[in-house]
């Protein structure tokens, strides 16, 4: 099993010129919108649960009022760990610049509980419930209602250092541009590479991702291997070598003396009694 531990693996590309982004959108509380009609609302888990669906999809926008052409939610879900709503989005790199560089550091929503279903309670100031949201800001000039929300950029968790990659197929044998990846268990980190084969038309499992920020190590990843086989390579079957036939097999290595060229027997001269009795048995 140690043979197919790669440490670090290939950076893939999420679509063209797009760059990765995840954080936590909004957590349960209460929000503060100065200058706002309803300024203080307050945000109950069940009902950030109950939405958190509705944002994947969902386009991206700079401070509430710009749309960010080409940056959209990929997926969103709620993590109990950081009790909020867990985000992972697309943006281009002239935005991903502005995150690096500091200027884009938190995140807020927009959500619309004025659909059938929905409303507004008034419980230490307006809550909203049946809502969904409409979309995700990053925010550059603006304060959040949430200041624990955040946003990163996801190059840390994409990065070698922080991935160990399973190998169940070679590479070489699936289109490059149909790489893809698919959330196995998001609370632990297990993410799955799936891509079409040369020769095939569908999807196939191709390698399995587990990131370290999650702590995960080689030893941890072979165990839960061993208790989840369904996701276990299919190592091929061991190289067959022929065996030595039976003689061979006992014979002993061969000495030094063995290994010296035979010498040829010197010939000497005959003594003429020598010749003349040969000569006689000749003829």
């Amino acid at each position: 099993m140690n043979g197919l531990f790669l440490e670090g693996a290939f950076t893939l590309t999420e679509g063209a010129g797009q760059i990765k982004i995840y954080g936590v959108a909004i957590h349960p509380g209460a929000t503060h919108h100065p200058n706002e009609t309803f300024d203080h609302r307050v945000y109950v888990e069940e009902e950030l649960q109950k939405a958190v669906k509705s944002l994947i999809g969902k386009p991206l926008l700079l401070d509430h009022n710009m749309p960010l052409d080409g940056c959209s939610v990929t997926e969103a879900r709620w993590d109990d760990k950081e009790k909020g709503v867990y985000f992972e989005a697309l943006i281009t790199p002239q935005i991903a610049a502005k995150i690096r560089n500091g200027f884009i550091k938190k995140v807020s929503v927009n959500c619309n509980p004025w659909r059938q279903g929905g409303g507004i309670r008034f419980v230490d100031g307006v809550a909203p419930f049946g809502f969904e949201f409409d979309e995700l800001s990053l925010l550059e000039n603006m304060t959040p209602g949430d200041t624990k929300a955040w946003v990163k950029l996801a190059e840390a968790m994409e990065s070698q250092e922080m991935q160990i990659k399973v190998l169940r197929s070679n590479l070489n044998d699936f289109r490059e541009d149909t790489f893809r990846k698919v959330v196995i268990n998001p609370d632990l980190g297990v993410e799955e590479l799936h891509a079409i084969p040369k020769t095939e038309e569908s999807y196939q499992p191709i390698a399995l991702f587990f990131y370290k920020i999650k702590g995960w190590t080689p030893q941890k990843v072979e165990s839960w291997l061993h208790d989840n086989p369904q996701y276990a390579p299919q190592v091929a079957a061991p190289l067959q070598v022929a065996a030595p036939s039976i003689t061979e097999s006992i014979k002993d290595p061969p000495t030094s003396e063995q290994q010296k060229p035979k010498e040829e027997p010197k010939q000497r001269a005959l003594t003429a009694s020598e010749y003349l009795r040969k000569r006689k048995r000749k003829y």
